[in-house]
């Protein structure tokens, strides 16, 4: 007889215990025990492979973090000096606005000063003017008056000392005026 011929020879006895039932179900749980066995050991192998990846994108994610705390410290020298540049900064911005809030209230004073006043001496700040000057006549010195009167930022004008002089034919003046609060306003 030729091996072909043969189809599987069993040498064992058969029991009769793996026909019972309970024989059935302990082969089954066997094979699936194997089964699940494997299956756990597959696992476990591709959870410890996995670990060396995620070790190393841990570290590149590392590295990475290093590289921009690096460049970010690198800019701290620059950003302190900006911060330090913009508190200097602060100030003449300020004044440059209080000085365009002066700017229209010369021009102001220049529209209304009538052609015959000429002024010797002025005081400007943000809350007040004072003005002493000269006006070759009453009519002038009184053309000034209202016209100061009509500039809607002062609040109060006071007319200081007068004199009249004699030997030229002018009126010397002392003016002040007072600015209104333009922060109560806002």
């Amino acid at each position: 007889m030729s091996a072909r011929g043969i189809k599987g020879i069993n040498l064992l006895p058969k029991d009769s215990f793996e026909e019972s039932n309970l024989g059935r179900f302990l082969r089954w749980a066997l094979i699936s025990g194997r089964a699940v066995v494997v299956i756990t050991e597959l696992v476990v192998i591709l959870a410890f492979g996995s670990r060396f990846w995620f070790d190393k994108t841990l570290n590149d994610l590392m590295e990475i973090i290093d590289q921009k705390q690096t460049l970010v410290q690198s800019y701290r020298a620059v950003e302190d000096q900006m911060r330090q540049v913009l508190a200097r900064e602060f100030p003449i911005t300020a004044a440059l606005e209080k000085n365009l809030e002066i700017e229209s209230v010369l021009t102001q004073l220049i529209r209304a000063t009538p052609t015959d006043v000429n002024f010797n001496k002025m005081n400007l700040s943000t809350t007040n003017l004072s003005l002493s000057g000269q006006s070759n006549s009453e009519e002038g010195l009184a053309a000034l008056l209202a016209n100061l009167n009509k500039i809607e930022k002062i609040k109060r004008l006071s007319m200081g000392e007068t004199k009249f002089s004699q030997r030229d034919g002018k009126i010397e003046f002392d003016l002040n005026a007072s600015f209104k609060d333009e922060e109560k306003k806002k």
